[in-house]
């Protein structure tokens, strides 16, 4: 996954998990240290289409977008921040987690290298997208949160 579609993907866990009532404080503040690095360093990206519709592939795409506009994808600070996020997601309210799996659109990439997804319908998706060479996708469980006896 991309830098800035990673970034997008925290923010859009962090809102689905970190808005709620029952947030766990690690999930709280690593959501909202996410968020004040992309205010101070990048004041005009408005993160509150993603958290208003977190599971909605159009909002983190188009977040994406605005933070590949300004580089948001090579600052450290932010690269450190939301993997931080996403395990403090993982670790506290997986089920949030697991509401989002990878779903890329128009991505243009030399390489992509998805692993470790746990999704409950959608493990990963790539539409409309180029790959100059390699694709790496492996450790994609898509059964997470179903039933062993399957619904009539």
């Amino acid at each position: 996954m991309e830098p800035v579609s990673m970034i997008a993907a925290a923010i859009a866990m962090g809102a689905a998990a970190g808005l709620k009532k029952t947030a766990s404080t690690a999930v709280s503040d690593a959501y909202a240290a996410l968020k004040a690095l992309i205010k101070r360093h990048y004041g005009h990206i408005d993160v509150a289409p993603v958290e208003a519709k977190p599971d909605s592939t159009a909002k983190r795409a188009s977040l994406a977008e605005d933070l590949a506009g300004v580089r948001a994808g090579e600052n450290d600070e932010v690269l450190e921040s939301a993997p931080a996020l996403v395990h403090a997601v993982k670790v506290n309210d997986p089920q949030a987690a697991l509401n989002i799996g990878v779903d890329l659109d128009n991505v243009s990439a030399a390489f992509l290298h998805v692993s470790q997804v746990n999704a409950g319908d959608i493990g990963v998706r790539v539409r409309n997208s180029i790959i100059a060479d390699t694709i790496d996708i492996k450790n994609v469980d898509t059964t997470a949160g179903r039933s062993a006896v399957p619904k009539a």
